[in-house]
């Protein structure tokens, strides 16, 4: 985070005191004490309004406390008042990444790009964006840009790889993460990629020699097995990441991030009274990580305690407000307890901070339904759930049970297949398939033939996350 110099004294400088609020206010957003460093920053506006870098971090902490108008103005005015520097453009971009605001990112590093198309981490930082954004094809190019520009550089290959092997272009992907390691073959982070495409291809000995490899080259073994883990965690191999933590924690058993990363893998496995053991022993060697009072939370939300979830969810959002996946799991705990409301508005901001997100879009949907209002804006928001639930048949599937309350066969039918595409083994997606296909054949296949017996979504029926890092 830049920070103003502290000039000499404010007769000597008119903007001091201004400079010496930014100072302040920055220390402060360090320390996550969001509304005193916005009480700073807004100090040092008022002593000197023309202040980009108070602009900037105003909106920043703005975002932080959840205020998107207040933030986008101080940002729009800070990109205003910036010299044209692709430096501090990509600066802004970067931050914007960390608070989620991807399509401000892509536009910053745009600009940067424009000033500076020679930057090849400006083009790949871009890429990430863009990808983000679910634009895989733009992503693509500026990957490609990125490479042409340093073609010595592994990042951009390894970045490359990662969004063919996500698009099932695995050869492709794998010569990718080839010539990443090739370029750089002490690097660890490109050997965890390549072994992440290969689990997924089923080559599982091949893997686990790459696995090795990487955890070889940590300098740390144990921050080695950890990587390692969260990264077989992330591409859903969630037995295979235990081991591996499980290593971490023999090595230095007060790790707190290797007790989370087991804590996050036995959510995944919906082991949730192990999973909460190890989130809270990791949030009490860490007090000041939001994910393992995430991962207590969640743990306790689906144990049904969730008086005592409410809690570490509460204290999680208290360290990153921006977290998506605790405003939807808290929105979860709300319904069960009965505040409707209460749900309805964390389901809101959850889709606010990531619009894709498919299992708030499927809670709020139910909440309509649930509230007996707006039929037509609950079948919008099922419908997207269902569209954006591509690899989740847990969603896909709450989806439909809501489309077949409102009469919508078709569509449920039509996303029913989808589960047993990606689950097989849902039996009742399968049961509730079988019923609709019986009641369409009796009406000719009318889309809104004679409706099933219904009942409305019941609090049980809340989509929640086990784990969503």
């Amino acid at each position: 985070m830049r920070r103003a110099r502290r000039t000499p004294s404010r007769d000597q400088n008119p903007a001091g005191g201004a400079a010496e609020m930014h100072r302040r206010g920055a220390d402060l957003y360090e320390k996550c004490m969001y509304k005193e460093a916005a009480e700073l920053f807004g100090r040092a506006l008022e002593m000197q309004p023309e202040y980009a870098d108070a602009h900037w971090q105003m909106g920043l902490t703005l975002l932080r406390l959840g205020d998107g108008k207040g933030a986008a103005t101080h940002l729009d005015r800070a990109g205003a008042l910036c010299p044209a520097d692709p430096a501090k453009y990509a600066e802004m971009g970067a931050q914007m990444m960390g608070v989620g605001e991807y399509g401000r990112a892509a536009d910053l590093y745009g600009r940067a790009a424009g000033l500076d198309p020679a930057n090849s981490v400006t083009h790949r930082l871009w890429g990430e964006a863009l990808y983000e954004l679910g634009d895989e094809d733009g992503a693509l190019d500026r990957y490609n840009a990125a490479i042409r520009a340093d073609p010595k550089d592994p990042i951009g290959y390894q970045c490359k790889g990662t969004l063919l092997a996500n698009a099932y272009r695995d050869a492709e992907a794998t010569d990718c993460y080839k010539a990443a390691i090739r370029l750089a073959p002490d690097r660890a982070e490109s050997y965890y990629s390549l072994a992440i495409h290969l689990a997924n291809q089923d080559r599982n000995v091949a893997a686990s020699k790459a696995i090795r490899k990487a955890v070889r080259l940590g300098p740390d073994r144990t921050e080695a097995y950890c990587r390692a883990g969260e990264a077989l965690l992330r591409a859903g191999y969630a037995s295979m990441s235990i081991g591996l933590f499980d290593k971490a924690v023999r090595r230095k058993p007060d790790h707190a991030e290797a007790h989370r990363g087991k804590s996050s893998a036995l959510l995944d496995l919906g082991m949730y009274q192990d999973a909460l053991e190890y989130a809270t022993k990791a949030a009490k060697l860490n007090p000041g990580d939001p994910y393992s009072y995430y991962n207590a939370g969640t743990s306790l939300m689906n144990l049904g305690r969730h008086k005592k979830a409410m809690p570490y969810l509460d204290k999680s959002l208290e360290l990153d407000p921006n977290y998506a996946s605790t405003h939807n799991n808290k929105g979860s705990v709300l319904m069960a307890t009965g505040d409707t409301q209460g749900a309805l508005a964390c389901f809101r901001r959850t889709i606010e901070l990531a619009p894709y997100h498919s299992n708030a879009h499927c809670n709020i949907g139910r909440v309509l339904l649930h509230i007996g209002e707006r039929r037509g804006d609950a079948l919008r928001y099922l419908a997207r759930a269902a569209e954006l639930a591509t690899n989740n048949p847990h969603t896909m599937y709450s989806a439909a049970q809501g489309m077949v309350y409102l009469g919508e066969y078709g569509r449920a039918a039509a996303a029913l297949k989808e589960v047993i595409r990606l689950d097989p083994d849902h039996r009742e997606a399968a049961l509730l398939l079988d019923r609709l296909q019986k009641d369409m054949s009796q009406k000719g296949g009318s889309q809104k033939g004679r409706r099933m017996p219904r009942r409305a979504p019941g609090r049980s029926g809340w989509v929640r996350i086990r784990n969503g890092r």
